[in-house]
């Protein structure tokens, strides 16, 4: 769902921007990045940030909130040049999906007979998720629904504030897909069909009459194009 003009939020609602770090070498490698792994962006990620900067800039936040882990607090620092006067917030129940014994191995389903893969152990744990198993456990990591349960108390924490109407959101792919699966009612059938590339802009109101999100925009990368490599 990529929307070039996004419309304002309803009186009454509340607005969270969730969005993706930029890029690292782990990801242009197709390694796999858990919260094991803490690298910085990569040269492509740095433009990505910026890219993302610029198309944030005029947007009116009221709280800045952010992954522990550098390739997302890079992220935001970019971000928040454009907004000097808000400081960070960040949280560690923010940081990516703990990978465990996948951590740092390629996933690349081209490259599955390559000694570092990881394809053939990760996919039956990725199908059982597809067939609803939130619970299935990554080896020496995390399910689904634990990384939901860190990444939600901070979403209604944030959403608790009544100071905040418009937040910002960065931390990492796998966190979103999780986070957007029950925001959202996907369930964790869609999980793995839901994209996040590099600095991707979700936007998702929230309703505080009725308790339900609405998505407005997802996976929304329009500002990359004149980054396009």
């Amino acid at each position: 769902m990529n929307s070039p003009t996004i419309r304002m939020a309803s009186d009454g609602m509340k607005r969270l921007f969730l969005v993706r770090h930029g890029e690292t070498v782990y990801n242009a490698q197709k390694k796999v990045q858990g919260n094991g792994i803490d690298v910085e962006l990569n040269d492509v990620g740095r433009r990505q940030a910026l890219a993302l900067s610029r198309r944030l800039a005029r947007e009116r936040f009221d709280m800045l909130a952010c992954s522990t882990l550098k390739r997302a607090v890079e992220t935001m620092d970019a971000v928040r040049r454009h907004h000097p006067a808000l400081p960070v917030s960040t949280f560690a129940q923010l940081e990516e999906m703990a990978y465990g014994d996948f951590e740092g191995k390629l996933f690349d389903p081209s490259s599955a007979d390559h000694p570092d893969s990881c394809v053939g152990d990760l996919l039956p744990i990725l199908r059982a998720w597809d067939a609803g198993r939130g619970d299935v456990r990554l080896p020496g990591g995390e399910t689904p629904v634990e990384v939901l349960q860190r990444a939600r108390s901070v979403i209604d924490q944030i959403l608790a504030d009544t100071g905040v109407r418009q937040a910002l959101v960065v931390c990492h792919g796998r966190l979103l897909k999780v986070l957007l699966s029950s925001l959202l009612d996907f369930g964790w059938q869609r999980m793995n069909a839901i994209e996040q590339h590099n600095t991707a802009v979700n936007i998702v109101d929230f309703d505080p009459a009725t308790g339900k999100f609405h998505a407005v925009a997802l996976n929304s990368t329009e500002h990359l194009a004149e980054h396009a490599h």
